[in-house]
């Protein structure tokens, strides 16, 4: 019993930290607005986060459409959750998604 409250309190952590982290409501949003933050971090400065909010949405809508023509039998939201977390971990990671987003 305890190995199991623990593994729902591991699997709740994973999903709801980047909901909160990024003030989203859904994974592939989240994703979305770190890989947005991370490339912004360069050029930061009073036009950096400006920018970060203008184009968001369109990220957001981007990121979504991307994950479910990739995978197609896993729910996105999880496909997503793994991206975010990737990226928390090595944020080089965007090169190689960015680079999968043009080979398609």
């Amino acid at each position: 019993m305890k190995s199991a409250v623990a593994v729902l309190v591991i699997a709740a952590t994973i999903w709801c930290y980047p909901l909160a982290a990024e003030g989203t409501l859904g994974a592939c949003d989240a994703l979305a607005s770190q890989a947005l933050h991370i490339q912004a971090r360069p050029a930061q400065g009073p036009q950096g986060l400006d920018s970060v909010t203008l184009i968001k949405p369109v990220g957001d809508y981007f990121v979504s459409e991307t994950v479910q023509r990739r995978y197609p039998l896993v729910p996105s939201g999880i496909v997503c959750a793994g991206y975010y977390w990737r990226l928390l971990a090595d944020p080089s990671f965007i090169g190689t998604i960015e680079n999968q987003n043009d080979a398609e």
